[in-house]
Protein backbone atom coordinates (compact mmCIF):
# COMPACT_ATOMS: atom_id res chain seq x y z
CA UNK A 1 0.00 0.00 0.00
CA UNK A 2 2.93 2.33 0.50
CA UNK A 3 4.10 2.20 -3.09
CA UNK A 4 0.14 2.90 -4.08
CA UNK A 5 0.31 5.93 -2.17
CA UNK A 6 3.35 7.28 -3.06
CA UNK A 7 2.30 6.58 -6.60
CA UNK A 8 -1.06 8.50 -6.39
CA UNK A 9 0.52 11.58 -4.59
CA UNK A 10 3.67 11.56 -6.85
CA UNK A 11 0.20 11.29 -9.83
CA UNK A 12 -1.51 14.14 -8.08
CA UNK A 13 1.73 16.72 -7.83
CA UNK A 14 2.41 15.70 -11.71
CA UNK A 15 -1.30 16.29 -12.62
CA UNK A 16 -1.09 19.57 -10.84
CA UNK A 17 2.53 20.44 -12.83
CA UNK A 18 1.05 19.47 -16.44
CA UNK A 19 -1.40 23.06 -15.60
CA UNK A 20 1.86 25.26 -16.63
CA UNK A 21 2.02 23.45 -20.15
CA UNK A 22 0.95 24.50 -23.32
CA UNK A 23 -2.29 23.84 -24.39
CA UNK A 24 -1.19 20.87 -26.89
CA UNK A 25 0.76 18.95 -24.59
CA UNK A 26 -1.21 19.08 -21.97
CA UNK A 27 -3.81 16.83 -22.70
CA UNK A 28 -1.60 13.40 -23.32
CA UNK A 29 0.24 14.78 -20.24
CA UNK A 30 -2.86 14.42 -17.85
CA UNK A 31 -4.08 11.48 -19.27
CA UNK A 32 -0.80 9.78 -17.73
CA UNK A 33 -0.96 11.03 -14.46
CA UNK A 34 -4.42 10.85 -14.17
CA UNK A 35 -3.74 6.68 -15.87
CA UNK A 36 -0.97 6.64 -12.73
CA UNK A 37 -3.16 7.88 -10.24
CA UNK A 38 -5.93 5.02 -11.06
CA UNK A 39 -3.15 1.93 -11.19
CA UNK A 40 -2.08 3.31 -7.37
CA UNK A 41 -5.11 2.84 -6.22
CA UNK A 42 -6.10 -0.38 -8.00
CA UNK A 43 -2.74 -1.29 -6.56
CA UNK A 44 -3.56 0.19 -2.91
CA UNK A 45 -6.64 -1.68 -3.25
CA UNK A 46 -5.40 -5.16 -4.10
CA UNK A 47 -2.50 -4.80 -1.45
CA UNK A 48 -5.46 -3.69 1.04
CA UNK A 49 -7.91 -6.62 -0.03
CA UNK A 50 -5.22 -9.59 -0.61
CA UNK A 51 -3.25 -8.71 2.64
CA UNK A 52 -0.11 -10.66 1.40
CA UNK A 53 -1.65 -14.31 2.86
CA UNK A 54 1.50 -16.33 2.07
CA UNK A 55 4.56 -15.69 3.75
CA UNK A 56 7.34 -14.35 1.75
CA UNK A 57 10.11 -16.60 0.41
CA UNK A 58 12.92 -13.62 1.53
CA UNK A 59 12.43 -10.87 4.39
CA UNK A 60 11.00 -7.88 3.84
CA UNK A 61 14.26 -5.75 3.43
CA UNK A 62 16.72 -8.19 1.58
CA UNK A 63 17.14 -7.51 -2.08
CA UNK A 64 18.12 -9.64 -5.04
CA UNK A 65 21.19 -7.64 -6.00
CA UNK A 66 22.01 -10.03 -9.30
CA UNK A 67 18.44 -9.43 -10.60
CA UNK A 68 18.90 -5.25 -9.56
CA UNK A 69 22.31 -5.33 -11.22
CA UNK A 70 20.94 -7.30 -14.24
CA UNK A 71 17.99 -5.19 -14.82
CA UNK A 72 20.69 -2.39 -14.96
CA UNK A 73 22.49 -3.92 -17.60
CA UNK A 74 19.85 -4.60 -19.60
CA UNK A 75 18.92 -0.87 -18.97
CA UNK A 76 22.68 0.12 -20.42
CA UNK A 77 22.28 -2.70 -23.16
CA UNK A 78 18.82 -0.85 -24.48
CA UNK A 79 20.23 2.08 -24.57
CA UNK A 80 23.15 1.07 -26.55
CA UNK A 81 21.25 -1.34 -29.13
CA UNK A 82 18.95 1.22 -29.43
CA UNK A 83 20.63 2.61 -33.37
CA UNK A 84 20.77 -0.90 -34.38
CA UNK A 85 17.60 -2.76 -33.34
CA UNK A 86 15.61 0.68 -33.77
CA UNK A 87 13.02 1.30 -30.85
CA UNK A 88 10.77 -1.60 -31.69
CA UNK A 89 13.29 -4.27 -31.35
CA UNK A 90 15.16 -2.89 -28.77
CA UNK A 91 11.94 -2.22 -26.31
CA UNK A 92 10.31 -5.64 -27.18
CA UNK A 93 13.84 -7.27 -26.02
CA UNK A 94 14.27 -4.58 -23.11
CA UNK A 95 10.60 -5.74 -21.73
CA UNK A 96 10.86 -9.49 -22.56
CA UNK A 97 14.23 -10.01 -20.93
CA UNK A 98 13.58 -8.14 -17.88
CA UNK A 99 10.21 -9.46 -17.27
CA UNK A 100 12.05 -13.26 -17.50
CA UNK A 101 14.73 -11.77 -14.84
CA UNK A 102 12.43 -10.59 -12.83
CA UNK A 103 10.56 -13.93 -12.46
CA UNK A 104 7.79 -13.74 -14.57
CA UNK A 105 8.48 -17.42 -17.05
CA UNK A 106 5.04 -17.51 -18.42
CA UNK A 107 6.04 -17.28 -22.27
CA UNK A 108 2.36 -15.55 -23.90
CA UNK A 109 2.06 -13.48 -21.53
CA UNK A 110 5.29 -11.93 -21.57
CA UNK A 111 5.29 -11.88 -25.37
CA UNK A 112 1.87 -9.95 -25.27
CA UNK A 113 2.53 -7.63 -22.23
CA UNK A 114 6.07 -6.68 -24.40
CA UNK A 115 4.13 -5.82 -27.64
CA UNK A 116 1.19 -4.17 -25.89
CA UNK A 117 3.65 -2.01 -24.23
CA UNK A 118 6.04 -1.28 -27.04
CA UNK A 119 2.60 -0.42 -29.44
CA UNK A 120 1.53 2.15 -26.54
CA UNK A 121 4.53 3.52 -26.26
CA UNK A 122 5.20 4.14 -29.94
CA UNK A 123 1.56 5.22 -30.74
CA UNK A 124 2.08 8.01 -27.90
CA UNK A 125 5.32 9.24 -28.83
CA UNK A 126 5.78 8.53 -32.60
CA UNK A 127 1.82 9.89 -33.27
CA UNK A 128 -0.09 11.69 -30.34
CA UNK A 129 3.60 13.84 -29.95
CA UNK A 130 5.03 13.06 -33.26
CA UNK A 131 8.49 12.80 -31.51
CA UNK A 132 10.63 10.69 -34.11
CA UNK A 133 12.41 7.40 -32.79
CA UNK A 134 15.05 5.35 -33.88
CA UNK A 135 14.39 3.12 -36.62
CA UNK A 136 17.31 1.04 -36.47
CA UNK A 137 19.41 -0.84 -39.13
CA UNK A 138 16.39 -3.13 -39.86
CA UNK A 139 14.46 -0.11 -41.33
Amino acid sequence: MLWGGTLFIIGGILYAITFSYPDGQVLYLQGLTIGLMALSLLSCYQAWKLKQKTTPKKAAGEISYRRVLLVILMGVLYVLLMPYLGFIGATLAFLIFCMWILGFHRIVPIISISIGCTAVLYVGFQIGLGVPLPTGLLA
